[in-house]
């Protein structure tokens, strides 16, 4: 639907690698090249690559301090028995690829 407006966005955020195929799928059977008419970004652990594309990615730096984060802000929400809102500042950076115009 959002590939079918007469506005289609300019760049599509992917959080999961695991969609990138059906994001890159939906792209090519609407007739768009990837970066000329739509870019894509990833939100990864490391570099990613599909159908001969390095993807733009913003990649965590330190794994190992990501992973401390969500699970202390799992663990603090459980104890405290309540949902709400967390910030959580993650340092990133940019791997530039190929899907990025």
């Amino acid at each position: 639907e959002l590939l079918n407006r007469d506005a289609p966005p300019s760049l599509i955020l992917v959080f999961n690698s695991a969609h990138i195929s059906s994001v890159i799928d939906g792209i090519r059977k609407h007739n768009m090249t990837i970066p000329t008419d739509i870019s894509i970004v990833l939100i990864s652990s490391e570099e990613f690559k599909h159908d001969n594309l390095t993807i733009t990615s913003f990649i965590s730096i330190n794994k190992n301090e990501l992973g401390h984060l969500a699970a202390s802000s799992l663990i603090e929400l459980m104890e405290s028995k309540q949902s709400k809102p967390l910030q959580i500042n993650v340092k990133l950076a940019l791997l530039q690829g190929d899907t990025l115009n």
